[in-house]
């Protein structure tokens, strides 16, 4: 029970953060997100044309203010697009378009059928799924998370992933090495 709480407590604090910082992460870093973007889209509109449909269905979890998604929506105008996210303020920063939907989920918890999307979106996500149970149950979480997305893609479809990495001057992988001693810690 106390896990329980303690777990609800960390969701409240982290949506909290994410509501009352939109401006940090929507603004101060757009131009070289929407850069990111542009890449990864490069990266995936090979593949996808390669698919030959137009009426694609792409999943951004954790999508923020919806900077990929309405980048995608423009080079796919023919796709439908649903931006999930955990925060209130993030959604509320979107653009509102007839081809996509805005939904207030976890990742951990998406209200969506088995195979219903072509593409599915993680950008600088799975770091946020913590377990106060240490790091094996932090990584059982994020392999729990991604089975999930599995089962919601179509046949051939497609997981993006990116996940911020720091690097350190003083010690190789010190961001990795951090994240596991605190999770660890008793």
């Amino acid at each position: 029970m106390i896990k329980e709480q303690d777990q609800i407590r960390r969701d409240s604090t982290i949506r909290e953060h994410f509501s009352g910082n939109t401006e940090l992460y929507v603004d101060k870093y757009e131009s070289s997100y929407r850069e990111l973007c542009r890449n990864r889209l490069d990266f995936v509109d090979r593949y996808l044309r390669e698919l030959n449909r137009e009426d694609l269905a792409i999943l951004d979890v954790g999508g923020g203010a919806g900077v990929f998604i309405d980048m995608f929506l423009e080079r796919f105008p023919k796709a439908r697009a649903c931006c999930a996210d955990f925060s209130s303020g993030m959604l509320d920063r979107n653009k509102r378009a007839p081809s996509k939907a805005l939904v207030a989920a976890d990742a951990r918890a998406l209200p969506f059928l088995p195979a219903s999307f072509d593409v599915i979106d993680l950008d600088a996500l799975l770091h946020h799924v913590i377990s106060d149970g240490g790091y094996l149950h932090t990584i059982d979480g994020i392999a729990g998370v991604l089975a999930s997305l599995h089962r919601l893609l179509k046949p051939n479809g497609i997981l993006l992933i990116r996940e911020i990495y720091h690097e350190y001057i003083l010690k190789d992988n010190l961001g990795s090495y951090l994240l596991y001693t605190v999770t660890t810690r008793r």
